[in-house]
């Protein structure tokens, strides 16, 4: 990706509060996977994961959010 093409970050927000911005993720299972938007990685189970919140959050910016990916995207 050319350096002047910045990266679609969608909002991750957990039941616990935290927020998370993410450049990539996908579910195996009942985990989703993601990598953050400073690049770091890590899981989340399902059931932590305000879909609510992160579905609207996303759609305000208008940034998809798929939770239905169940391989790395590039």
């Amino acid at each position: 990706m050319p350096s002047n093409v910045k990266e679609a970050v969608a909002l991750l927000q957990l039941l616990d509060g935290s927020m998370y911005g993410l450049t990539r993720y996908w579910l195996e299972g009942t985990t989703l996977h993601y990598i953050t938007s400073y690049g770091g990685e890590n899981t989340v189970p399902l059931t932590r994961i305000d879909f609510a919140k992160t579905l609207q959050l996303n759609a305000e910016r208008s940034t998809p959010f798929d939770a239905t990916r169940t391989f790395p995207n590039p």
